[in-house]
C-alpha cells in the first residue's frame, strides 16, 4: 500500500491507526471440532483402546507423518481495516504471499511397547512401509 500511495511505510500505518482509527483483522486458518466431531472421536478411540487392551495386538504399531510448516498462512490469508464498530463481514480480502514458506517433515509410531521418538525426516526422502520398518 506504501508503494502505491507514494509514502512511507510508517507513515501508512500512522493514518490507518490514528487517522482513520482502524485496526487490521486477520483470519487465521484454523481447525475447530464441533461437538458430533467430538464424540465420534472418542467413541473410535475408545474401540481402539478395547482391540489394543485385550492383548490380541501385540505387534500392532501406529505411525504418522506430518509436514510442518515454520509459516502457517499456506500462501494464502484474508487481510482487511475494519474501524472501531464495524462488523467485519466481508470486508477481508485475500492477500498472496511471494515467499514459500520453509518446512520439514516429521515422522512417530506408537505401537503396545511404547512410543518411538519423534524423527526429522530429510528432504527428498520417500516413506513408506520399509522406510518405517527400518527407522522404527
Amino acid at each position: 500500500m506504501a508503494l502505491y500511495t507514494g509514502m512511507s511505510r510508517g507513515t501508512v500505518y500512522y493514518i490507518i491507526r490514528n487517522v482513520l482509527k482502524a485496526k487490521l483483522r486477520k483470519k487465521c486458518k484454523v481447525h475447530q471440532l464441533n461437538m458430533a466431531q467430538i464424540q465420534k472421536r472418542r467413541a473410535r478411540s475408545w474401540k481402539l483402546y478395547l482391540k489394543l487392551k485385550c492383548s490380541k495386538w501385540i505387534d500392532f504399531v501406529t505411525s504418522d507423518e506430518a509436514m510442518f510448516y515454520v509459516d502457517g498462512s499456506y500462501g494464502r490469508r484474508r487481510v482487511g481495516y475494519v474501524r472501531m464498530g464495524e462488523n467485519v463481514g466481508d470486508k477481508l480480502k485475500f492477500v498472496k504471499r511471494d515467499a514459500f514458506a520453509s518446512g520439514f517433515m516429521a515422522c512417530a509410531a506408537v505401537s503396545s511397547r511404547g512410543k518411538s521418538e519423534i524423527r526429522i525426516i530429510s528432504k527428498r526422502t520417500k516413506v513408506n512401509s520399509e522406510y518405517c520398518i527400518n527407522t522404527f
